[in-house]
């Protein structure tokens, strides 16, 4: 899931953004893609979308959607909004809270500005079992939330940290 929130017109005629995202993607992902969800992009995406799409391998084609932002603070139920809806087709309940979440953070600009990770020092505290994990009960009841990712995924990483090792070793 790629969060645009903020990205304006510069971002998105920006080169360097999108040259580092293509060879990110090309370097780390290939062939590894499940899905890839693009959220509250900007309207220029659509027009850059159709230009390429042609372009885009048919697999990967239908792995990437397009999906509005449009939670409302009270509406957790499939039938309040799109990206809800797709959410609970893919993802499991902790997964679904801690990604809305994560959106929702992303647009406090207080909290965003503070989110900042290293996931080279993610892989070598994951590496060497010093890798903390919030506990699910505190992020599901909101009395903490960890930036870095849900706590499935975070136990995921304390058993196979050699998953992390291509973003880790990415320097862009």
């Amino acid at each position: 899931l790629c969060d645009f929130h903020g990205f304006g017109m510069s971002d998105a005629l920006n080169v360097k953004i999108a040259k580092a995202f293509l060879e990110i993607s090309a370097q780390h992902y290939p062939e590894r893609l499940g899905l890839f969800w693009v959220v509250d992009a900007p309207s220029i995406f659509n027009v850059l979308w159709r230009a390429i799409q042609a372009f885009v391998d048919p697999k990967t084609y239908k792995k990437i959607r397009f999906l509005p932002y449009d939670v409302k603070a009270d509406a957790k139920q499939p039938g309040s909004s799109k990206l809800i809806a797709e959410m609970h087709k893919e993802f499991d309940e902790e997964t679904r809270k801690w990604m809305l979440r994560e959106m929702a953070e992303n647009r406090d600009k207080a909290k965003a500005a503070s989110k900042v990770y290293c996931m080279s020092h993610i892989h070598k505290a994951a590496s060497t079992g010093d890798l903390m994990v919030v506990d699910s009960e505190a992020q599901q009841s909101g009395d903490s939330h960890d930036h870095r990712g849900a706590p499935l995924l975070l136990e995921r990483y304390k058993t196979c940290p050699n998953i992390l090792e291509p973003q880790a070793s990415t320097k862009v």
